[in-house]
């Protein structure tokens, strides 16, 4: 394809997502309980335009470009997210053509169809925009560009900081790019990154100090939590068996380009799917943590497969946020599923709020991830009489009952209240919030 070519896969890619996001972008911020912690912190930095963190290590040049858009809403904050990611897929597309992928449109569409990718899309979360920038920082790369290479990574770190272990892949692109002058090219790209990256995180560490990563993990997920996390995950089954299609054809060297010029990058993607999957095993908290790998995933199989079966496993991928595969056929895919519980969620979340606002006994609720949901909906400081809190120890169960105070639980808390703090709940003789759902239900209004 030419430019007109490219033009109409933008054009196609628009509406893609448009149609395919378009009902999710009103529908709170997202289920990951982060989501509202970002909401909450860019109604803080709106109102104050201090800069708010809005959990540890800090995402500041994402949590600034929510600020904002605030007072948007979640249609504006979740629309920046799907912007960011046709940003990722029109790179991304640009970087397999450049590097002699045919079917790059296809590649490009693959890339954000990811099941993990795909739910991100519409959510206010930091992943697809790093995720722009680390394929700007590949793209920039196999144009010999360090300096661009190294402010896209920069603007990536700002995004989500351990987006900077791209620095391996990019700098062997480089590396092989620019022959000559090899060694200035990766310490330009690394240390532009460094400084476009520090000055994001300067009002975080001024805030935080030096001790502002986290490195204590307070929860590591059991073996086969684990492997779910590593491929279901981030995949769906739809796209685990494209991959294993993919693996099967790679390891019995069939349908590989025996004499492409882009095996000499073989080593980069391939460095670059091992050091975000190693940053995965030491935090393993979320398949979302894997997105940074997915591109480089895509980009061996681009350039080592024929092109046939890279299109067939592109439109495996394509397909694998709306279809899975079960024991008696297919069903709704990762894509659909995640808009239904974020349905549920904001149904949820108007159900407590209306709960809130009604109550007269002096009561707390335990809220646990709930928390930040209810902390951006606007409605934690509405009543006196109900105090939300996040999760309790027997130490402060105890002085509540003293004091007289009525004790609930949001659903889904009891568990990790007895995870994290060992105190069952439910045993204790808290009782579920009476939540009072409305009789109709459409997506929620805007709530600054």
């Amino acid at each position: 394809m030419q430019n007109s070519g490219l033009m109409a896969f933008l054009a196609v890619l628009v509406v893609a997502l448009l149609l395919s996001h378009y009902p999710a972008l009103r529908l709170g911020y997202g289920v990951d309980p982060d989501s509202w912690r970002v909401a909450a912190a860019a109604r803080d930095m709106a109102a104050t335009h201090t800069y708010t963190v809005s959990r540890l290590p800090g995402n500041p040049l994402h949590e600034m470009g929510c600020a904002l858009l605030f007072r948007g809403g979640p249609v504006a904050l979740n629309g920046a997210s799907l912007a960011f990611t046709a940003l990722a897929a029109w790179l991304f597309a640009l970087l397999l053509r450049q590097l002699g992928v045919r079917y790059y449109a296809l590649g490009g569409l693959a890339l954000v169809s990811v099941p993990v990718v795909f739910v991100a899309a519409s959510c206010t979360i930091d992943y697809n925009w790093a995720l722009a920038f680390i394929v700007g920082a590949v793209y920039a790369a196999t144009l010999g560009s360090p300096v661009l290479a190294g402010v896209s990574l920069g603007l990536a770190t700002g995004c989500r900081i351990t987006s900077y272990a791209a620095v391996l892949p990019v700098a062997m692109v480089l590396w092989r790019q620019l022959p000559a002058r090899r060694l200035r090219a990766v310490l330009i790209m690394a240390v532009s990154g460094i400084l476009i990256a520090a000055l994001w995180f300067a009002p975080v560490i001024a805030a935080h100090g030096w001790g502002f990563i986290p490195l204590h993990v307070a929860w590591r997920p059991p073996l086969p939590v684990l492997l779910r996390f590593t491929f279901l995950g981030p995949w769906g089954r739809l796209g685990v068996l494209a991959l294993m299609l993919a693996g099967g054809v790679l390891v019995f060297q069939r349908g590989v380009r025996p004499s492409a010029s882009q095996d000499g990058f073989s080593s980069a993607w391939l460095a670059g799917i091992l050091v975000f999957h190693l940053l995965f095993i030491r935090l393993p908290l979320e398949p979302s943590y894997l997105i940074p790998a997915i591109p480089f995933v895509l980009l061996f199989l681009g350039t080592r497969l024929a092109p046939a079966l890279f299109a067939l496993v592109s439109v495996l991928l394509c397909l694998s946020p709306f279809l899975t595969v079960g024991a008696h056929g297919f069903h709704p895919g990762p894509g659909v599923q995640a808009r239904r519980e974020r349905v549920e969620q904001v149904k949820t979340v108007d159900a407590i709020r209306l709960s809130a606002s009604a109550a007269t006994v002096p009561s707390v609720v335990v809220a646990g991830e709930w928390l930040p949901v209810c902390d951006a909906g606007g409605f934690l400081a509405t009543n006196e009489a109900v105090e939300f809190v996040y999760l309790v120890d027997a130490r402060q169960f105890g002085a509540l009952r003293h004091a007289g105070k009525r004790v609930y639980y949001l659903p889904d808390v009891p568990a990790a209240n007895l995870r994290q703090t060992g105190l069952d709940l439910q045993a204790s003789g808290a009782s579920p919030f009476p939540l009072q759902f409305a009789a109709k239900h459409g997506p929620s209004p805007r709530r600054n």
